[in-house]
């Protein structure tokens, strides 16, 4: 691994930050990082973060350490590794906002693997968080998704989005395990209506309550989902299994024979006692991919729930709030999907555009980045400059190389969003849209500042309540 003398370092830093209005602390911390001596870039580094604004000084600093040659996994072994972190973190996240840092170290997770296995793609001549820092700063500086891909085809039902607005808040209450909490998070639900809490320590069997909701006279069953991006997207790397003549997300698929299994025989029993309540099946995040293939489930298993009574269009449902992508291919869906599973999406939202195939072609478009004929010192320049403007556009999406291998092109495929899907986003004027999309609008991975805040479920209930104003007014 090359190191340059500290003061070739500095020069080097210096010139790959010059046109930023830096404190001189910020030059010879980025200077001692490139030169390979993080603890001395440490000492420099700590009162160089308080004199100015971090998003810079991080990138003057992360600059220096990219410039040294420094790998990533060498530094973190030195005692300067959490400041490190540190910048890294405040680059990325100055462009991309609160908890981008730690999605982004999930998503090259999974690039990572997968350009082991793609092969051709795995070698690059330059870190990969550098052409990333490069694709998210362009794409920023160009408003390039100043609002998500939509169809512009308005979705107006306000029956299922009064619904949807009521089901959010059992999505949010799954998230808590005494009847108290969960009842306090739903209006006009007491703690007597809910009838079923499985609460279990076990990855393998999500918890999730069951409820009688006079409001919608439904039977609601809500399947905790994961609140955290970064372990949801640790969960989107996954095979396939067979199911319905296509093929589902394994995970989901276990974790939905396990809620069946514990919630089937519940279920029955409310449906023998009232009939003519419908069934409802919600679920947030990793909740609604569960929550997705339970419901599609209940209607493949014969015998398990339904009976004469029940109608798949009427009797049994689903709301599914930022579902991660479950099935492929989407022409083998059951007919009845589309009119009793609704997916809600939130603005940028990754959860639901991450699977294996999106990765792969957000790898395959790092690669291209790669090879473009710029220096690393260009490269630095631009992303730690304001003044620096690109010529060219950089690709955020390819397809791969069809000359890869049908079993690699069939694993590293995508699969999609299932049943009815809605897309809520703000329009030029702020104010809430609500569209009907094709499940293949979601088949590209956002890099957008508000990626991650648009996975809160606070952030879909307050959508759906928005939605829900601006219906009825």
């Amino acid at each position: 691994m090359f190191f340059p003398r500290p003061v070739t370092a500095w020069r080097m830093a210096r010139q790959a930050c010059r046109q930023q209005e830096l404190p001189r602390s910020a030059f010879i911390a980025a200077g001692f990082a490139a030169a390979g001596c993080a603890v001395k870039a440490s000492e420099v580094w700590k009162p160089a973060r308080c004199e100015t604004d971090p998003g810079p000084v991080a990138a003057a600093f992360f600059s220096g350490v990219v410039v040294g040659g420094v790998g990533v996994g060498y530094v973190l072994r030195d005692a300067a590794a959490q400041e490190v972190k540190t910048a890294q973190k405040a680059t990325l996240e100055s462009l991309l906002g609160e908890g981008a840092a730690q999605a982004l170290e999930k998503i090259t997770d999974v690039a990572n693997k997968t350009g082991m296995m793609l092969l051709p793609m795995a070698c690059t001549h330059h870190p990969l968080l550098l052409n990333l820092g490069m694709l998210c700063k362009q794409i920023d500086e160009e408003q390039r998704y100043a609002t998500p891909p939509t169809s512009g085809q308005p979705y107006e039902d306000k029956d299922v989005m009064t619904r949807a607005a009521r089901f959010s808040k059992f999505a949010t209450a799954a998230y808590y395990d005494k009847k108290g909490d969960i009842a306090a998070c739903i209006p006009d639900l007491a703690e007597t209506d809910i009838v079923f809490v499985h609460n279990t320590n076990s990855v393998a069997s999500p918890n999730f309550f069951i409820a009688d909701d006079h409001v919608t006279d439904s039977i609601v069953l809500s399947i905790r989902g994961t609140a955290s991006v970064a372990d949801a997207l640790t969960d989107m790397v996954c095979e396939k299994v067979p199911f319905l003549g296509g093929e589902a997300h394994a995970g989901f698929m276990a974790n939905a024979e396990e809620v069946s299994k514990h919630a089937v025989p519940v279920l029955k029993e409310l449906v023998k006692a009232s009939p003519m309540k419908k069934v409802v099946v919600v679920g947030h995040s990793l909740g609604a991919g569960t929550a997705i293939l339970t419901t599609l489930k209940l209607f493949s298993d014969s015998g398990m729930l339904m009976s004469a009574v029940f109608s798949a269009s009427k009797s049994l449902s689903c709301f599914a709030f930022a579902p991660p992508s479950t099935f492929a291919p989407l022409e083998k869906l059951p007919l009845f999907a589309n009119s009793c599973i609704y997916s809600f999406v939130y603005g940028w939202d990754v959860i639901p555009r991450a699977c294996l195939g999106t990765t792969a072609k957000l790898l395959s478009a790092i690669k291209e980045i790669d090879e473009l004929p710029m220096t690393p010192m260009q490269r630095l320049s631009y992303v730690a400059s304001s003044r620096t403007k690109l010529d060219f556009e950089l690709p955020d999406s390819r397809a791969l190389d069809k000359t890869l291998p049908a079993e690699t092109m069939h694993t590293f495929s995508s699969t999609y969003g299932v049943g009815t899907m809605i897309l809520m986003y703000r329009g030029h004027d702020g104010s809430i849209c609500c569209d009907k999309i094709d499940a293949t609008l979601t088949d590209k991975i956002l890099l957008h500042p508000d990626m991650v805040k648009c996975h809160s479920v606070v952030g879909y209930v307050n959508a759906l309540d928005e939605v829900m104003y601006k219906l009825t007014k």
